[in-house]
């Protein structure tokens, strides 16, 4: 049975002759980099540096080595942009406090304290606030608040509408490629698209 008949037969309720599996096709089903790097190595695979693919949790990129060795099913369609905004092009080596080297795209500034901690910055833009951090000794980043304080009792909703917006025709373009490139493989694919969970703008 081919991966993606095996996806649908389970989404559906059916007998598939085993359960669809996903490792890295969401950030929900993401993989840890240093685990990744593990896994590689447990494999046997040649050492080469692992790509931080969702960098709020330090996700790692599932490549098409380990898609096939583990028998994963479902491979994900993304944006061209991680969660901080930052174009995933031009990528750069980048050495943690752990001591791994992964890769970051070339986009991506940080600015470490005399404590440790590690702050991240959206777009990449240091001349504005941070949007998350990783205190020292953490393995993936929390949020930084910045919003302003608002009324609890009367919460306006245009307060919240930033980020929302019609997706753009070069985003639209972006996802029929990588759909395109995708629907080659008998993998089931899976969407990710910001800010479409239920509660999001909440």
């Amino acid at each position: 049975m081919k991966s993606r008949e095996r996806l649908r037969e389970t989404l559906a309720h059916q007998n598939p002759d085993r359960i669809a599996v996903d490792f890295g096709g969401t950030g929900v089903t993401g993989i840890h980099v240093r685990v990744v790097e593990s896994l590689r190595k447990h494999y046997g695979l040649e050492w080469k540096p692992v790509k931080v693919v969702e960098p709020y949790q330090m996700l790692g990129e599932i490549d098409s080595e380990l898609i096939q060795l583990m028998g994963i099913d479902v491979v994900g369609l993304q944006g061209n942009k991680n969660i901080f905004g930052i174009e995933n092009e031009n990528w750069k080596e980048y050495k943690t406090w752990w001591d791994q080297v992964v890769l970051v795209p070339g986009k991506c500034n940080t600015k470490e304290e005399n404590n440790g901690d590690l702050y991240t910055y959206p777009e990449g833009d240091r001349s504005v606030p941070p949007s998350a951090v990783m205190p020292h000794g953490s393995y993936f980043f929390n949020a930084v608040i910045r919003q302003p304080p608002f009324l609890d009792d009367d919460p306006d909703p245009q307060d919240n509408l930033e980020e929302y917006s019609p997706i753009s025709e070069s985003d639209l373009i972006w996802f029929e490629s990588q759909l395109n490139e995708l629907e080659k493989s008998e993998k089931g694919i899976i969407a990710s698209f910001g800010g479409t969970g239920l509660g999001d703008g909440g």
